[in-house]
């Protein structure tokens, strides 16, 4: 959680102001500029920053390329330096709670030193100078100079409406996944800003505006990177305090501006009231709870929620206050006058019901906010209509009744996503689910271009390849990779097994870098990946499979499933090694757990197909719903070849089909069953209400077939509707129906024939005579004949009047 003790709230405020009315002024003398910023550059961030290294500088880059120097290691020296360069007359910042590209982030506006966008189109630096002086001074900004920043490669949404809200935090707002958590679901605002510009990027701000009226963005800003989104860091909650400006007294000094300034709120004062205070429930309000501040009893001064309570620490002093996020500042009046006169205390029903007559807007955003499935405002891709289907369910039947195609057409769709609902974080783990370990520290290290070990090792994609790892050793497994996969004349790498591709080099004081033109030759996707990272906003056509499927049979086994000791042998080597691999349910596991707002599903068809005891192995205990990571009764087991410990989350859905005709429900063993919900799927004689063949009714015929083969054998062998639908009925006979009751029959045809009728079966003809038909032998004249039937071929067949015969 953020730290707010001994923070001045937006104070990077007044910093970035002042050093953009700084810049600005540089800005006026169009033929140093660039000259003068890039000096002040070099100052700032030194000589060797890419900022210093291009012929052109331009204010954005400038400001964005600052606001990545925000670490603990380099924040202080950085934002000093920025001081004394420009000659600053503000303070160092306390609250370092602003938009922070992380350091992998592309922070200039220009790309290899030219603004060019994805058309190639190349554009002048004036345009970022003018519109940025624009945004300083607070002018109506030029749609046209808009579009083309926005459209300039590497730059985006995301950066370009961060920097906007770093040079003018009162009026602009980043668009980012911290903001846009309250915007409904079917809004896509990077797309429809991308489309659109300045026009639609303002409706978003007038949405907020209203939403949180008379809040400056930096404000709304605050308020939503703490309690909504992914990465929200306190829960909002419906707990109400209610506080009197007047601190000393009704009819007193009314401190209201005071509140506004500070963002703080307090109760009591010196002297005689200092005992009073110390009565207040000071100490029994928390973090995310809602202060109602009023002044007087008939007027109120607004809304906001706490963030740190002083009063927590060692109680109550003059000198402390409850630090709060305003979320409604207009002023109030309310329909009737309040009866409570106590300076501080936790808010009654009644005055929680006079606020909330004249505070709906608020109240309805707190209620949205804190309702039980608050996940799903700030989670786009948690599919609702999954709430009341079991985590574990197989879909059972006999064939053709459609349990495949079930989930094929109802299923798949609940776990599908569009790239362009998914979240940045989600973005990435998604695309590194896909890539190996070379792949990923080859992208890293592309990016970075120079770096050790440790700094590899923190790079943003790694850290998720980690999170989707079950391995212990990430680091030693990067200094394994990087090695096995080093240029062979590299003198400071002496390993002698290495594997194609070789791009990696070391050099004597342990810097990594990579051979950007064998990259390109060996592994040129990666750009492509690295390029969609950096630019991503979310493409509506590409959709993202949260799901995996897969067909049991009777070799698939708990390596496959789970995890086993695969043998592997790289390109190029002719020694063959072995590695502990995951298997799909392990993989599929390890993505749901990474990403605990969305949900995921493994589909098995022909679950019983298997040997499913084995197949599952020691976690048919961990898919009980009350077993999964973060139920009541949470288990996590030591698998046998990693060693490592592991669960199955909550959000991943285990969802099988069986053909009851293959094997019956019976064949698997209880303790599958019991941990299972069985929904059984019969064939649907409303499917084929509307198919005819000639004149006859295809339902009819469905349904005195399924009769007849539920009082031969029972109701698990009937045939489903999908043999019934198709426009050939005569080659649904031919190769599905009639191959299919020979199965069930082991090839009795006059079974067949109780079944389909004389119109497929007829007695096979043979000689009265046994002479003819026996060896010569004495007992040849004693053997009795019996019937026996045969089908009959299917170009013999006149097929209207074998289905009439069916019928009769």
């Amino acid at each position: 959680m953020k730290e707010f003790k001994n923070v001045i709230l937006y104070d990077w405020v007044d910093f970035f102001k002042s050093l953009c009315i700084a810049i600005d002024l540089i800005g006026q003398n169009k033929e140093n500029r660039n000259q003068n910023l890039k000096v002040k550059a070099k100052n700032v961030f030194g000589e060797t920053h890419a900022i210093y290294t291009y012929p052109e500088i331009d204010p954005f880059s400038f400001i964005y390329t600052l606001a990545q120097r925000n670490t603990t290691n380099q924040k202080n020296s950085v934002f000093q330096s920025c001081i004394d360069v420009f000659e600053l007359e503000t303070k160092l910042p306390t609250d370092w709670y602003f938009p922070t590209p992380t350091p992998q982030t592309k922070s200039l506006f220009y790309n290899k030193g030219k603004y060019t966008d994805s058309n190639g189109n190349t554009f002048s630096v004036d345009i970022l100078w003018d519109l940025f002086s624009e945004v300083v001074n607070d002018k109506n900004l030029d749609n046209n100079n808009f579009k083309d920043v926005l459209s300039i490669v590497n730059v985006g949404v995301v950066k370009f409406t961060q920097t906007l809200f770093l040079i003018n935090a009162k009026k602009f707002l980043p668009i980012d996944e911290r903001t846009t958590a309250i915007l409904p679901n079917s809004i896509n605002p990077t797309k429809e800003i991308n489309k659109s510009g300045l026009p639609k990027y303002q409706e978003f701000l007038n949405f907020y505006n209203k939403t949180f009226p008379e809040c400056y963005s930096y404000e709304i800003n605050l308020f939503l990177s703490q309690f909504t989104g992914n990465g929200k860091q306190i829960s909002l909650k419906k707990s109400f305090c209610q506080v009197s400006t007047m601190v000393d007294g009704q009819n007193k000094k009314d401190y209201y501006d005071d509140f506004i300034r500070n963002n703080a709120v307090r109760a009591g004062s010196s002297g005689e009231h200092k005992t009073r205070g110390g009565e207040y429930p000071l100490e029994k309000v928390f973090d995310g709870e809602v202060v109602l501040v009023r002044r007087g009893t008939k007027n109120m001064a607004g809304i906001g929620v706490i963030i740190d309570n002083e009063y927590l620490e060692d109680g109550y002093d003059d000198d402390k206050a409850i630090k709060i996020v305003w979320i409604n500042k207009s002023q109030r009046k309310l329909n009737n006058a309040l009866g409570d006169w106590t300076g501080f205390n936790i808010a009654t029903p009644n005055t929680i019901q006079k606020v909330k007559e004249v505070y709906k807007d608020t109240f309805d955003l707190i209620d949205l906010l804190t309702k039980s499935n608050s996940s799903a405002i700030s989670n786009k891709n948690t599919p609702d209509n999954m709430s009341n289907e079991n985590l574990n369910q197989i879909l059972y039947g006999p064939p053709g009744t459609g349990k495949t195609y079930k989930l094929q057409n109802e299923f798949f769709e609940k776990f599908t996503l569009k790239e362009s609902s998914l979240s940045r974080d989600q973005f990435l783990e998604n695309l590194v689910s896909e890539l190996s370990w070379w792949q990923v520290i080859s992208i890293a290290l592309f990016d970075l271009e120079t770096a050790k070990v440790n700094e590899i090792y923190d790079h943003e994609l790694i850290k998720i390849k980690e999170k989707l790892s079950t391995s212990n050793t990430v680091r030693p497994t990067i200094w394994g990779q990087l090695q096995r996969h080093t240029i062979l004349d590299c003198s400071y790498v002496n390993v002698k097994e290495r594997s194609e591709p070789l791009y990696f080099s070391k050099d004597k004081d342990s810097n990594w870098t990579i051979d950007n033109e064998l990259l390109h030759q060996y592994y040129p996707e990666a750009l492509d990946i690295l390029e969609s990272i950096q630019n991503f906003t979310g493409n509506e056509g590409i959709v993202i499979k949260n799901y995996d499927f897969v067909t049991f049979h009777q070799s698939f086994s708990y390596e496959d499933f789970i995890e086993g000791i695969k043998p592997k042998l790289e390109d190029g080597e002719t020694e063959l090694n072995f590695e502990i691999k995951d298997g799909i349910f392990k993989k599929l596991c390890l993505k749901a757990e990474a990403d605990p707002d969305s949900n995921y599903a493994i589909f098995i068809d022909e679950i019983n197909r298997g040997n499913v005891s084995a197949i599952f192995g020691e976690l048919i205990t961990l898919i009980e719903e009350d077993k999964r990571l973060g139920a009541k009764n949470e288990l996590r087991i030591k698998l046998p070849y990693s060693k490592r410990e592991f669960g199955v989350p909550s959000n991943l859905y285990i969802i099988g089909t069986m053909n009851t005709a293959d094997r019956s429900v019976e064949a698997l063993d209880t303790a599958l069953r019991r941990r299972f919900c069985f929904v059984e799927i019969m064939p649907d004689l409303k499917v084929v209400e509307d198919k005819n063949f000639k004149d006859y009714s295809r339902v009819q015929i469905m349904k005195i077939i399924n009769q007849r083969i539920e009082l031969l054998l029972d109701r698990n062998y009937t045939l489903g509707h999908s043999y019934f639908i198709k426009d050939s009925f005569e080659n649904s006979f031919k190769n599905e129906i009639i191959p299919l009751l020979q199965e069930y029959f082991y090839n009795d045809c006059g079974k067949i024939g109780l079944v389909l009728g004389k119109g497929f079966v007829r007695e096979k003809q043979i000689s009265n005579t046994n002479n003819f038909i026996f060896a010569d032998f004495d007992t040849k004249n004693d053997v009795d004949i019996v019937k026996s039937y045969e089908l009959i071929p299917f170009d013999e067949i006149d097929f209207e009047i074998a289905i009439e015969t069916l019928l009769a």
